[in-house]
């Protein structure tokens, strides 16, 4: 998690030196905790097991846990450390732990597969003030820690403090333009549809006024045959009835 160095070589030997966090660890189980109350008075214990892996490579295992809702009576040691004697004490391995946590009422055990899950979690509960998902992060973040500890802060972090700790969020900016781009194509949307609107009621109108115009037409055509039809009947008529009146007259002389 972090890059440990040496702040002084009283009470270390030649052997242990230079050796980061591995050169400071003895073998055996060893926790790092930070017990935080946040401000939502949620009391969680942030834990680390590091244990020297016995090889070359000097490494060391790291498993992150938190425990939460632990009584405010009951001491980090208290979960941790297991007491011998009165005068020894032995420190627990993590599944004893996890047990001793187990029994307890309302107490919570979690272990993270990962740094980054455990530094999200303890973003979450306000510890930290970024997630550090990466190296990146991490590494400022601990350069903010050396620079407590040792005073004075470095040139890098110096440059890039502001953006560190406050970084330009590009995606409510992205967010904002896409919801301005979408509200200029919904204007753009809108007068378009007024338009065909417009379009449409206009050939709808011609279409009404031609359909009109033809069954007029069509009315007025029917109405001049019919009456065509009807005066040509009655001549026809009349013509027919003085036929008849002539030929009678000619039986008749």
């Amino acid at each position: 998690m972090l890059h440990f160095r040496n702040t002084t070589e009283a009470g270390s030997s030649q052997a242990s030196r230079d050796k980061g966090l591995y050169g400071k660890l003895q073998p055996g189980t060893c926790y790092s905790a930070l017990d935080v109350v946040n401000s939502r008075n949620q009391r969680v214990l942030f834990v680390v097991k590091l244990q020297q892996v016995a090889g070359r490579d000097k490494k060391v295992d790291i498993k992150p846990f938190i425990i939460q809702g632990l009584p405010s009576s009951v001491k980090p040691t208290d979960i941790l450390i297991e007491a011998v004697s009165d005068n020894h004490a032995r420190v627990r391995q993590i599944n004893e732990v996890k047990e001793s946590v187990s029994a307890m009422e309302g107490v919570h055990f979690k272990a993270f597969n990962s740094i980054v899950d455990y530094h999200a979690q303890m973003f979450e509960f306000g510890v930290l003030p970024k997630k550090l998902r990466n190296s990146s992060d991490r590494s400022k973040f601990y350069r903010l820690i050396e620079a407590s500890l040792y005073g004075g802060i470095s040139s890098a972090i110096t440059r890039s403090l502001r953006d560190y700790l406050l970084p330009q969020n590009g995606g409510v900016k992205k967010a904002f333009q896409d919801m301005e781009s979408a509200l200029r194509e919904n204007r753009l949307t809108l007068e378009a549809i007024k338009t065909t609107q417009a379009d449409r009621d206009l050939f709808k109108h011609l279409i009404t006024e031609s359909t009109n115009y033809v069954a007029a037409d069509y009315m007025r055509h029917a109405n001049e045959r019919r009456n065509k039809l009807e005066t040509t009947m009655k001549l026809r008529g009349e013509l027919f009835g003085s036929r008849q009146n002539a030929d009678r007259s000619k039986r008749t002389a």
